[in-house]
């Protein structure tokens, strides 16, 4: 699937990851503890305050992640940065 992405806004490239467990059913029964982990990395576009991202890919591999993330800034021109929102000022009730 192909769609049109606007980058007039978007300054910089970022892999986001996070990390998971998933239990099995089968498995459960004998012993309830076992689960397994993964890594799942995303590559998104952000802009300049990195107010908003746009979601491009989604892997479980971080070299390709990093390889892609390189490959969009030096072909687009964008900057590779770390993620970092920005903090709303107001208070909590």
């Amino acid at each position: 699937m192909m769609k049109n992405i606007e980058l007039t806004n978007i300054t910089d490239v970022s892999v986001l990851s996070s990390s998971g467990t998933q239990k099995f059913a089968f498995v459960s029964a004998g012993n309830p503890d076992l689960a397994v982990s993964s890594e799942i990395y995303k590559i998104v576009l952000l802009n300049e305050n990195h107010s908003s991202k746009f979601l491009l890919m989604i892997t479980r591999k971080k070299d390709l992640a990093e390889k892609m993330a390189n490959g969009l800034s030096k072909e687009l021109h964008l900057e590779y940065n770390i993620y970092s929102p920005p903090i709303v000022r107001r208070r909590r009730r």
